[in-house]
């Protein structure tokens, strides 16, 4: 019995040994899940730990995030500059990404999802051994604390599979999804600028 035991183990550390989680990157910082009072929600999917350091979420430079949200509110805000959570508080405005954290094997997957070249679709689109947690029930609980009756996810929902469509239909149960055109550099420079994304985003915000 204890030499089955001693298989057992090692059998266990090793497989402990091929597999990594990575969190996300915020994750334990105190902006991770929103504490102030909510108007709008945006949701975005994953920011890797292991990936490019950013003060913020949608805080690549290459990201046109909050050059919308600047336009539309008229009011200049940079996740860069030391006034941004105040006024990101004075807005009432806060962002979750979908994804907490994923699982997977180290050897196979680790420069895919921590390197320079991260794709959502190493996790979301194309079929990987990789297990994802998810912060359905804290973007849930956001929805219920804030009373809201709708929240922003920043794609179009096309990078998404079966397996995130049913964590959408559960936040559903509590509020509107609304998707809306993201704002990264690829569709800015699709669309010709941001005026469209602007229009875009006037409309569903209904501002």
């Amino acid at each position: 019995m204890f030499r089955y035991k001693q298989q057992f183990n090692e059998v266990f550390r090793k497989i402990k040994k091929m597999l990594e989680l990575t969190n996300h990157q915020f994750k334990n910082h105190k902006f991770y899940i929103p504490k102030h009072d909510l108007k709008y929600l945006f949701v975005g999917t994953f920011n890797p730990e292991y990936g490019r350091k950013v003060p913020y979420y949608y805080g690549r430079k290459s990201n046109y995030f909050w050059k919308i949200i600047s336009n539309i509110f008229n009011v200049g805000i940079n996740p860069f500059e030391d006034n941004f959570f105040k006024k990101l508080e004075d807005l009432k405005i806060g962002c979750i990404d979908i994804v907490d954290s994923v699982i997977y094997e180290k050897e196979k997957y680790h420069s895919l999802i921590n390197g320079k070249g991260y794709s959502d679709e190493e996790i979301f689109k194309k079929k990987n051994n990789i297990t994802i947690n998810y912060n359905t029930q804290q973007i849930i609980d956001l929805v219920k604390k804030n009373n809201l009756k709708k929240i922003y996810i920043t794609n179009k929902g096309d990078v998404f599979r079966k397996e995130q469509k049913l964590e959408i239909k559960k936040i559903k149960n509590y509020c509107d999804v609304i998707y809306i055109s993201s704002p990264s550099q690829y569709n800015v420079h699709k669309n010709s600028g941001i005026d469209k994304l602007v229009k875009n985003w006037r409309f569903n915000l209904e501002f």
